[in-house]
């Protein structure tokens, strides 16, 4: 599946998700949401966010921050942000640790101290979606659904990693 260049646009349609070969069910939740066969980038993430149905909302999120780029800066910020999902699709840069139990979506987090990615304290696993890079990561019980790189990495408590972990020299 291949990307295409940056846009300015955020209008998603339909016949792009197809295009871009999106998983059926991706398409079938956004057709269910959209008829029109259109919507705004946020408004797509909005509606996925308060659908409860997590696995079919934070499916067509990352299938959207995987297949279509949009023009953004990079989001520079000091400290986690305080909200149960998040979602930013372009590159998000933390100036110092990251510990979370919540939901993160990005193109790329680049974390310039520790990253913690763990459970909750009713079992319920934190999660990234998107390549991450950080000096330590540590998964206990979390989950990065991307690419992890790490001068050490720390798995525990069945957490896991979707993709390459690397270590770096």
């Amino acid at each position: 599946m291949e990307t295409t260049k940056p846009r300015k646009t955020t209008i998603i349609t339909l016949q792009e998700l197809k295009d871009k070969d999106a998983y059926r069910h991706d398409i079938w939740l956004f057709k269910k949401l959209f008829p029109s066969g259109e919507a705004d980038y946020w408004d797509v993430i909005r509606r996925c966010i308060l659908i409860r149905n997590f696995t079919l909302g934070d499916s067509l999120i990352a299938c959207i921050l995987t297949h279509i780029d949009f023009t953004l800066e990079p989001l520079v910020i000091n400290k986690a942000p305080q909200e149960p999902v998040f979602v930013y699709p372009g590159e998000v840069i933390v100036n110092g640790d990251l510990d979370t139990a919540d939901r993160i979506f990005v193109k790329r987090l680049d974390v310039k101290g520790k990253l913690t990615v763990r459970s909750d304290k009713d079992g319920r696993y934190g999660g990234i979606s998107g390549d991450v890079e950080a000096y330590e990561i540590n998964l206990n019980g979390g989950a990065i659904w991307g690419k992890a790189t790490g001068k050490k990495i720390n798995v525990t408590n069945r957490g896991i990693i979707f993709d390459d972990a690397n270590k770096q020299s």
